[in-house]
């Protein structure tokens, strides 16, 4: 195919077709879609509704170019259905030299990638309405043409491609239809089932949803961190999805604002990742197995009829069965460890005690101040709970009336600005459940560190809590801070 190559303004010259608005008219404009999607007609306007804006006539066959969109493939050929329409100043009307070009020809290789470059290149700026297509520029472009005859081959090939596929999609929605209509008249009838007699409503929506099992490989890089559904996608067995994402953003957050305010250390937005991450894991896991106990074949399903009836045999039936699902979905059903037993064991950021780790139970939850864990709740004196105490800052909690001398470790969190509250607790209970008389908690709630006395370094562990200590080393660090603690 021998082609010649021709700028724009000899194949296709700007014509303007100015339009004098008069104020007892009725004005048809039009628009241009992007990516080739064709011209739509907006509602009818007066001289009230134009105002002052300067249109032009459109004619059939004119080669259309939306200025601020071409770009992105704004490029259309005006129809018959467009005859006595008007188009704003944004809509170059370029008419084609019958004996050089087709414009439906210029159409094709314009939403293409070859013409579609040079439109962008021609259209310089930012994004969105700062790409201006410079009509000096589309008349520069140069682009190589067959013979007409050839030209209209191509137009007959594509165009026909593009019938087809509008077909296509006229059938698929139809189908869609269709498919929408069956399946309201089924969700009627199963919700009218499961209420147990006819009543009024209004299905407004169904959507498709399809259940996926998935923890992102990280949870940041850099500047950028993700939480919630953005990091972790569970099964609905459990209603785990919510209490996990929340807990993302309660031990991020306390990190964001450790680095914005200046007291956070290098490291610790990186124990988002290593702390929250293995939670993430273990729930979605349970739902998981959650989801394979709810579907076992091993629980046969009994006789329809079983439910239709009143006699004694169907209602021990019911019974039987009733006991058999409980059991089988107990787990799922009874689950405050996995919502309330998370420890965060490992932690570059949390100084070990020595203590084994807990079980990690599923059905139960036995509070625990060790560290890495959620501070257990208590209630005090003064009608609140402990964990009302907590959010704000770091809290050392000092039971059994303790005297000990805390400005070691004031003046430590003092000197690099991290907030810290130390507060008294004269309450058995709490003193029992939290077991050692200095306890530090987080601002997100979790136990840091617990001893009876300061380690002989209160910097240490302040630096530690903080995130100023790699993680490798920060190991090092806590080993000393129990050793000491233990001396």
């Amino acid at each position: 195919m021998a082609c010649v190559a021709y700028s724009m303004a000899e194949v296709a010259p700007l014509v303007r077709r100015p339009v004098q608005v008069e104020p007892d008219q009725i004005y048809q404009e039009i628009g241009v879609r992007s990516f080739g999607k064709g011209i739509f007609h907006k509602p009818p306007s007066t001289s009230l509704v134009i105002g002052d804006k300067k249109v032009f006539a459109i004619e059939p066959g004119d080669l259309l170019f939306n200025i601020v969109f071409a770009w992105e493939g704004a490029v259309a050929v005006a129809g018959e259905e467009e005859r006595g329409t008007i188009g704003s100043h944004r809509f170059l009307t370029c008419v084609t030299n019958p004996q050089i070009a087709l414009a439906r020809y210029l159409y094709w290789y314009f939403i293409q990638e070859r013409g579609l470059k040079q439109l962008q290149l021609a259209s310089p700026g930012g994004a969105g309405r700062n790409r201006t297509l410079g009509t000096d520029k589309l008349a520069a472009i140069v682009v190589e043409l067959p013979s007409i005859e050839e030209q209209q081959q191509v137009v007959d090939r594509l165009d026909g491609a593009a019938r087809q596929i509008a077909g296509l999609r006229q059938v698929a929605r139809a189908m869609q239809a269709e498919l929408r209509a069956t399946l309201n008249s089924a969700f009627r009838k199963a919700i009218v089932r499961a209420v147990g007699r006819e009543f009024d409503f209004e299905i407004l929506s169904m959507l498709p949803w399809v259940r996926r099992q998935l923890v992102a490989d990280q949870y940041g890089r850099g500047r950028a961190f993700i939480a919630g559904d953005a990091a972790h996608l569970t099964s609905p067995t459990g209603g785990f999805g919510m209490n996990t994402g929340i807990l993302d953003v309660v031990n991020l957050s306390w990190k964001l604002a450790g680095r914005i305010q200046g007291w956070g250390g290098e490291h610790l937005l990186d124990t988002y990742d290593s702390e929250q991450r293995p939670v993430a894991v273990r729930n979605v896991t349970e739902a998981g197995e959650n989801l394979k106990r709810m579907l076992s074949p091993r629980i046969l399903q009994p006789d329809p009829a079983v439910f239709d009836q009143n006699s004694p045999e169907a209602e021990a039936a019911r019974k039987e069965y009733g006991a058999r699902y409980t059991e089988m979905m107990r787990r799922e059903w009874f689950s405050i460890g996995i919502h309330l037993g998370y420890v965060y064991e490992g932690s570059p950021i949390v100084v070990p005690d020595g203590t084994p780790a807990p079980a990690d139970e599923v059905s139960s939850y036995t509070p625990t101040a060790r560290p890495g864990s959620r501070a257990p709740h208590v209630w005090l004196p003064d009608g609140r709970s402990i964990l009302d105490l907590f959010g704000r800052s770091f809290v050392l909690l000092r039971f059994q009336q303790d005297s000990s001398n805390m400005s070691q470790l004031a003046t430590a969190a003092q000197r690099v600005g991290l907030p810290l509250e130390i507060i008294d607790i004269d309450n058995d209970e709490a003193g029992a459940l939290y077991k050692n008389k200095l306890v530090l908690v987080r601002p997100d709630g979790q136990v840091a560190w617990r001893a009876d006395s300061l380690p002989a370094d209160a910097r240490e562990l302040i630096d530690i809590v903080r995130g100023a200590v790699s993680p490798q080393a920060g190991v090092q660090s806590a080993h000393a801070v129990l050793t000491t603690q233990e001396a």
